[in-house]
């Protein structure tokens, strides 16, 4: 386990570090950083797993023996009878050496296996608490026949099956699963029409991408293997091109300018922690470089490319 370790943290390094320089300096389309910095998280951890398995010595676990001392040396007997040992017929000039059990060495603490349980422990528990406190017991679908055009309206562009839209107490619009979007109950006293129009068509891009099982799994592995830092640069910037790759797509399906006054709106503050099941949200920090990315036209052009959307 230990081997496997110091090889995943090898190999992590030597995969995430570039691909950081690439997003970071190169800045490519949202969508494609979506896809590299997802597969940076996740190779390295595979590629360990095959070194280890493959170019591994195999471990050959057993008694350890050594010859008994030997005696000086004596005269030949005169007789030509065979010796015996143990009942045995031996040859003569045959070794008469015993084998002698060795005691073998005490095996150490697995530390790297205790690493690894406790941050699994830690992740469960992480996890489940964030489960047991999802407002999806006190959501409740909505009644609003405005909401439900609005949804009507957006999956025209590409349905999905059984997509709920519920109000519940949650401090911003979130995706959750594969087919819930969970919306404030108050969010349409904030927000007019059209901006409606642009969160929906914001979060529904999340579930066409599969944003919050991507959310999910992604978070668990980096807390699983919190010991790289580069995991936890990883996981925020691929939070980032996530929300840019959704903008780029709701951009598409309604006015740049009311998702804009809408994002604005509901921005929240880069210090407030996100949420473990749900899909990213808005933060006041990044906020610009979102509205830049999808107002420039030689940017959308290229979200249009890479984006494609998941078929129900």
């Amino acid at each position: 386990m230990t081997e496997w370790l110091l090889t995943y943290l090898l190999h992590s390094t030597l995969v995430l570090s570039p691909v950081l320089l690439l997003v970071n300096v190169f800045t490519p389309a949202a969508a494609l950083r979506d896809r590299l910095l997802r597969l940076a998280l996740c190779l390295p951890v595979g590629t360990a797993l095959l070194s280890v398995s493959v170019f591994s010595p195999p471990r050959v676990v057993g008694l350890m023996t050594a010859a008994a001392p030997t005696r000086a040396p004596e005269r030949a007997p005169t007789t030509l009878a065979p010796q015996r040992l143990d009942g045995a017929v031996a040859r003569p000039g045959a070794s008469t050496h015993a084998a002698i059990p060795l005691p073998l060495s005490k095996p150490g603490v697995p530390w790297a296996l205790i690493l690894l349980l406790g941050s699994a422990g830690w992740t469960v528990v992480r996890y489940g608490l964030a489960w047991r406190h999802l407002p999806l017991r006190s959501a409740r679908p909505s009644d609003d026949p405005a909401l439900q055009r609005i949804l009507g309206d957006v999956a025209r562009h590409a349905p999905l099956r059984h997509v709920r839209l519920l109000q519940g107490p949650v401090a911003g619009p979130c995706a959750l699963g594969r087919h819930t979007i969970l919306i404030p109950p108050d969010l349409t006293n904030h927000l007019t029409h059209q901006q409606l129009n642009a969160v929906v068509a914001h979060e529904y891009a999340h579930l066409l991408r599969r944003d919050p099982a991507w959310t999910v799994a992604l978070g668990a592995l980096t807390h699983l293997l919190w010991f790289q830092p580069l995991n936890w640069m990883v996981l925020a910037a691929w939070r980032r091109a996530s929300e840019e790759a959704c903008d780029a797509w709701a951009a598409r399906t309604v006015s740049p300018t009311h998702l804009a006054h809408a994002l604005l709106r509901l921005a929240q503050p880069a210090s407030r922690p996100a949420h473990a099941l749900l899909s990213p949200s808005a933060s006041t920090s990044h906020l610009t470089v979102r509205i830049t990315a999808w107002n420039d036209p030689l940017g959308a052009d290229q979200e249009a490319k890479h984006f494609a959307p998941v078929s129900p």
